[in-house]
């Protein structure tokens, strides 16, 4: 795998992330289960996982806070992939994570703190209009102040096709949905989002099918500061290598990199 392209979202001085990563994985299969996390400080808001599909066919490693009843469609990864989720967690440092093999992995990178409010159950905010950048009013669920939301977009079962998906800062005019289109990728499935909002608490997003269904899980504060345009990181990885690459020179650019932990990067198709 290469990385395609790699975007900085925004920036946290508060979170934390580990430098190696805690083993969640499960071999109880086709159920819910609790995932614990002693490792994360009192007074964690979220966790930030990493899903992995080891198996050579799609596989489903649904993630969900301890005590939501919602049931995504089909979380499925495509074969030999992973991904980065960060959702909310209970006072007991808990969310639940749901697999069909014991090919799929859960892996624990770190935490999200008080800048950071979960919903346990997400609010249904699928805009309408398709084949077409349309703004997303979240301000009857989130309060003044509110700086970003966490999304899902899911995919909804029986579809198939090739469809374009993006999300974006309201106000910001970058738009790559000429570079995302997602098959297999994203359709029968649940890609978790990060993405910040304006002043009047909105963000747009970009829907080319009916297909896919738009999930808010909770918000971020005033400590998360999220860009109205992306910061182009793959000059860091000119020559798409199949290696390890540092955030570093871009961090130092933009005068992040002692400031702020972590440096949340948007991965887009890996």
């Amino acid at each position: 795998m290469c990385i395609r392209d790699s975007f900085l979202w925004g920036y946290s001085d508060e979170d934390l992330c580990f430098v190696d990563p805690y083993d969640k994985s499960t071999s109880t299969t086709n159920a819910w289960v609790d995932v614990t996390n002693p490792e994360l400080p009192n007074g964690a808001t979220g966790a930030i996982y990493e899903r992995v599909n080891r198996y050579t066919d799609n596989g489903l490693l649904g993630l969900r806070p301890n005590g939501s009843t919602h049931e995504p469609a089909n979380p499925s990864l495509t074969p030999e992939s992973h991904d980065f989720a960060p959702i909310g967690i209970d006072s007991a440092k808990r969310a639940e994570q749901k697999i069909d093999r014991t090919e799929e992995d859960l892996y624990l990178w770190g935490h999200l703190g008080s800048d950071f409010v979960p919903f346990i159950n997400p609010y249904d905010v699928t805009p309408s209009t398709i084949g077409a950048w349309t703004t997303v009013d979240v301000s009857a669920y989130v309060p003044q102040g509110a700086t970003g939301v966490l999304l899902t977009i899911e995919g909804k079962p029986g579809t198939s096709g090739e469809y374009k998906v993006d999300v974006r800062k309201t106000g910001s005019t970058d738009d790559h949905v000429s570079q995302f289109t997602y098959g297999t990728y994203l359709y029968n499935n649940v890609r978790f989002v990060m993405v910040g909002l304006d002043e009047n608490r909105r963000f747009d997003v970009y829907l080319g099918s009916d297909i896919y269904a738009v999930y808010l899980w909770g918000y971020f504060k005033a400590a998360v500061a999220h860009e109205i345009t992306l910061t182009d990181a793959v000059g860091l990885l000119d020559s798409y290598s199949r290696s390890w690459s540092s955030v570093k020179p871009l961090a130092d650019s933009l005068g992040l990199y002692d400031s702020v932990s972590p440096l949340r990067l948007s991965l887009i198709h890996i």
